[in-house]
């Protein structure tokens, strides 16, 4: 099941010098050089998400995700992880994840394969925990701490006014921290601070 980002309402392209050159913008990379469609790594609007669900025979559904190459994913899950899983012990986590593993070591060990087992591996721990009855962290080993600290994880490539307004919503709801979630690359003496709207929202 696929859901796919269709956009924010706050992405722009980078202007252009005259030459027909991008200009530096806050979130400047080297995807720039580039004549992109809107939806590019500038954006993030070329996220994609996949769900998977696997059944297990006592009637519990276990829920992962994977994100960036959802249809690839899906194919590597389809054709490599299932044919594993059928037939096995959710219980058995470190054994399935091993074997996942070494199945698609050829071809794996980063990217698309390790997107595919980690959205397997978080299904079946979602099983794991609705067929004990409890929150998952409790099965990896319990709490080590009454509070956890949070920070708002997002701020990606959007004009600098939107930027410090979306700083200042997550500082009204209670965050002390944030971090930036695209990659910035500032280009020396182009006078740009993109860490600047997050300061003057407060933090």
């Amino acid at each position: 099941m696929f859901d796919e980002d269709q956009g924010c309402p706050h992405s722009r392209r980078a202007l252009a010098r005259q030459d027909g050159t991008p200009a530096p913008h806050f979130c400047t990379n080297p995807i720039d050089a580039l004549e992109l469609p809107q939806a590019s790594m500038q954006t993030f609007t070329f996220h994609g998400w996949l769900i998977v669900e696997v059944f297990t025979d006592a009637g519990h559904i276990g829920i992962g995700n994977a994100a960036l190459a959802p249809q690839v994913t899906k194919q590597a899950i389809d054709l490599y992880l299932k044919p594993l899983l059928m037939g096995q012990d959710p219980w058995d986590t470190e054994f399935l994840w091993q074997h996942m593993y070494r199945k698609t070591m050829a071809f794996g060990r980063k990217g698309i394969g390790m997107a595919a087992i980690s959205a397997v591996d978080i299904a079946l721990w979602d099983i794991l925990g609705k067929a004990a009855k409890q929150p998952v962290y409790r099965l990896l080993g319990g709490k080590t701490k009454r509070r956890s600290p949070v920070y708002a994880s997002r701020l990606y490539s959007v004009e600098l006014n939107a930027l410090a307004a979306e700083a200042k919503r997550y500082k009204d709801d209670g965050y002390s921290a944030m971090i930036f979630s695209g990659w910035v690359y500032v280009v020396p003496g182009a006078g740009i601070e993109p860490a600047r709207p997050v300061k003057d929202s407060g933090f």
